[in-house]
Order: structure tokens, then C-alpha cells, then sequence
């Protein structure tokens, strides 16, 4: 019974810290309003998307799940911009208790509440919950298939495996990045892996996809075809065969080795990051020493090792690119530190390290949801009966949802920008409020971190 005390405690330690002033502090950018508003324009149209959201890469597109979660967010939450915040907030925090089993199933009770514990207050974790938008939902799928995953290995029961095919099918969806994990996927299967679960175990990654791939299917599976060159061309790119465009470089190398070094520390310790490093590698020998009888600690060591290497061989991930296998170096960290009092000691300084940090920082939060809905409120409120449009800075090159916030927020409230040709042209300037306006323009408003100017 203490147990199931312990596990709770830990869940509201995790939602109070994702969900703390989130009406206040919650970033609301321009993918994050671009996203409520096809959510929106599916809603009232009584449409459902047949392709996700696009990538980088403009011809590829994920999966629709992310969309199918994030419309009914938003139709439950009444459009509100919190809508999608509570999706995220509540997926993280039964992230948590995942990763609590997740340590629990590997190398038991202590493994499994510290590993809870330390991602419950990772300031990584924590600011990523808070933003709603889709790939922030990739770290409950991706510790959702490690859960099933390693039960599999460890139990060896068929219906794991196939929850383990069905939950990559979603998690593949939320982005590409997870991708790295299918050669891992296939090798610490290989031994148990006959033609009949080989089957059964696609059919189940194929059910989550049906509407991606009927998509596919309409289009005679151009997308499929091109994303089966692009890895190979990626690849060579790195080392220069074939195109200098995507040549690892000294300064390239550098720049992503220290995205990956970066996301490691936020993870663990921002701080000292030092202590991150220390601990990363102290835990990973731990591990390997005892690698040839824990085929789950392999495994988690060879995700790691892939995604790392994957990861730089891209040459420019994003932060978020890193979501996917962030909570395993966690759960190495947790298992180090459960072995002995000083372990546990360190775990829960930590802890308490990381969640004053989180305060003191104001949960790094941005430009505030907040002071976006005053600048909303004030294009309405200054264009009076007139027609208003919303025009990108100078400084704002070939970013087309840049504004996309504001435009869901003025609808929100009552009274939307129109596309082109307004009676008033609010030009929007973010982090710069020194900013003044040219001749025929008429600074309207000066907010912390915004200033509006209006070309009458």
C-alpha cells in the first residue's frame, strides 16, 4: 500500500510542476497557433485530415494521428488556448508513472521511483509538457513502447510484441526521429522472431497508419518512394558523396554535437552541466559491465548509441529531435543511483536542484500566453468597426507561421484578421521593443516583449 502512496505522490509532484501557472506562462508561438488552427478549420468544416503534419523536409508528412489528438483536444476544451496544454500536461505525467514502471520492470521498486522521480522534474521534460503542440506528446509514446518493449523481452509474451508494433505505429506518427529505433527494434528480437509474429506484429504497426496510408495509397505512394531515397541520400550527403549540401563539416559537427550535449544537461542537471556528463558516463559503464546477461540494458544502451549517432549524422537537429530516447539516459542514471544510499541521496538533491531552477526561471516559458492575448485584445480593440490585417516585420524571412498565434487568438476572441487588404496593417516586432516606426507609421503599443506598430 506504501507503494501505490509513493507512486501517486510522484504523479502530482508531476502534473503541480507542468500545470503550475500554465495560463500564465505557457508559450503559445506561431507552430503552436498554426496547429489550433487546422485543428479549427477541421472542426468547423467537419472534415478529418488524411495526412499529419508536414516536416522539415516540405513533400514529407506524418502520420494524422497528431492532428486526430489535438482536434479533439481543442473541440473538448471549447477552443480555449489551453486546450491542447492539457493534453500534453496530463500525456507527460502518465509518462511518468510509465517511466516508474518502466525502472520497475528492469531492475526493480527503487530503479523504478527514481527513474519517475528524476524525469518528474527534468527541466527538459517539464518546459517541453508545457507547450502544446504534437511533438511534445513523443515522449508518453516513446516510453509507452519502451514499457511494452521490454516487457516483451523480459516476459517473451507474443501479446507484448504486438503492443510494442502498435504503439511504434502511433509513436512514428508524433515524428520521424524514432525511426533510429527500428534496426534496435529488429535486433534484440531476432532470436524469438518467427514468419507468423513477423506478420502479426506488422499487421499491428499497419492499424494506427490505415489512414496514412490510404492517403498514400491515392497518391500511388509518392511520399513513401521519395522518403526511401532521401535516407540513403542523407547519408551519403554526410560524407559528401553525391552532394556537398549536407556535408558534415568541422563547424556543422560542432554546432550538433553541442545540440546534443545541450539537450543531455537540460535533461539531467542545466546547472553544472558537467554533472550530466559525469553521470551519463558513470552510468553507461555500470551498465555495459553487466551487459552480457541484461538483454534490456543492451538494448537501452544501443538506442542510445544508434539515436546519438543518427541524431549528429543528421548535422541540424532541433531540440525536440531528441525526445524520443532522452528518458532511457534517466532511467540509467536512476538504476546507478538506487544501488546505494549515496545514490538515492544524489537522485533526490537533484530533484530538488532541478525544481528550484525550474521556479527561478520562470519555467522558461517565452513570451508569455498572457501578454499574447493583451496584443490580441489590442489589434481588436484599436481597429474599432475597421478591418485589420497582420503583416510579417522585415525581419521575418519565408516563416509563414510566424504570426499564426496571433491570428487564432484575435478569432478566439471574437474578431479575426482578414488576409490582405485591411483598412489597418499591424506590423508585429517580438523581442524588440525599441523598435520605431518609419515615416507614415504610428507606434501603437509597446508590451515586455512585443511592440505593434500600425501603418494607417
Amino acid at each position: 500500500m506504501r507503494h501505490y502512496f509513493i507512486f501517486i505522490l510522484i504523479l502530482i509532484f508531476a502534473f503541480w510542476l507542468r500545470s503550475y501557472q500554465i495560463g500564465e506562462l505557457m508559450q503559445f508561438a506561431g507552430d503552436e497557433g498554426w496547429g489550433y488552427l487546422v485543428a479549427r478549420d477541421a472542426i468547423l468544416s467537419h472534415t478529418l485530415p488524411i495526412t499529419g503534419p508536414p516536416t522539415s523536409l516540405s513533400w514529407f508528412h506524418l502520420g494524422p494521428l497528431p492532428y486526430y489528438i489535438l482536434i479533439v483536444s481543442v473541440w473538448i476544451g471549447h477552443f480555449h488556448p489551453l486546450s491542447f496544454a492539457v493534453t500534453t500536461i496530463l500525456a507527460d505525467t502518465l509518462a511518468v508513472g510509465l517511466m516508474i514502471l518502466l525502472g520497475e520492470i528492469w531492475q526493480g521498486r527503487r530503479t523504478g521511483f527514481l527513474s519517475g522521480l528524476l524525469y518528474a522534474s527534468s527541466p527538459f521534460f517539464v518546459i517541453h509538457s508545457r507547450i502544446p503542440l504534437y511533438v511534445n506528446l513523443v515522449p508518453f509514446f516513446s516510453i509507452l513502447l519502451y514499457y511494452v518493449w521490454f516487457n516483451y523481452l523480459k516476459n517473451k509474451q507474443n501479446r507484448f510484441l504486438y503492443a510494442a508494433a502498435f504503439s511504434y505505429g502511433m509513436l512514428i506518427q508524433m515524428h520521424i526521429t524514432p525511426i533510429l529505433l527500428l534496426p534496435v527494434l529488429i535486433w534484440s528480437i531476432r532470436k524469438k522472431l518467427t514468419l507468423r509474429k513477423a506478420a502479426f506484429g506488422i499487421i499491428a504497426f499497419i492499424i494506427p497508419l490505415i489512414p496514412h496510408i490510404v492517403s498514400e495509397a491515392n497518391s500511388g505512394f509518392e511520399m513513401t518512394k521519395k522518403i526511401l531515397m532521401w535516407f540513403p541520400y542523407r547519408i551519403a550527403g554526410s560524407a559528401g558523396i553525391g552532394t556537398t549540401k549536407n556535408i558534415l563539416t568541422t563547424n556543422r559537427l560542432s554546432k550538433v554535437i553541442e545540440t546534443v550535449f545541450s539537450s543531455y544537461s537540460q535533461t539531467i542537471f542545466p546547472v553544472v552541466p558537467v554533472v550530466s556528463v559525469v553521470l551519463i558516463l558513470l552510468s553507461i559503464i555500470y551498465v555495459s559491465k553487466r551487459m552480457q546477461t541484461d538483454v534490456i540494458g543492451k538494448t537501452i544502451l544501443l538506442i542510445i548509441l544508434v539515436s546519438s549517432i543518427g541524431i549528429i549524422i543528421h548535422g541540424q537537429p532541433a531540440y525536440h529531435y531528441l525526445l524520443f530516447f532522452l528518458p532511457l539516459i534517466l532511467l540509467l542514471i536512476a538504476h546507478l543511483c538506487s544501488k546505494n544510499s549515496v545514490g538515492v541521496v544524489l537522485s533526490v538533491l537533484l530533484v530538488v536542484l532541478n525544481t528550484g531552477n525550474l521556479f527561478q526561471n520562470q519555467f522558461q516559458s517565452g513570451i508569455p500566453l498572457t501578454e499574447r492575448m493583451e496584443v490580441a485584445r489590442f489589434m481588436i480593440s484599436s481597429s474599432k468597426e475597421k478591418t485589420y490585417e497582420i503583416v510579417a516585420s522585415p525581419d521575418i524571412i519565408d516563416l509563414p507561421h510566424f504570426y499564426d498565434q496571433y491570428r487564432y487568438l484575435t478569432w478566439y476572441l471574437g474578431k479575426e484578421p482578414v488576409t490582405t487588404k485591411g483598412d489597418i496593417r499591424d506590423m508585429i516586432y517580438e523581442w524588440d521593443v525599441s523598435v520605431k516606426p518609419a515615416d507614415g507609421k504610428v507606434l501603437v503599443k509597446k508590451f515586455n516583449h512585443v511592440t505593434v506598430i500600425e501603418n494607417l
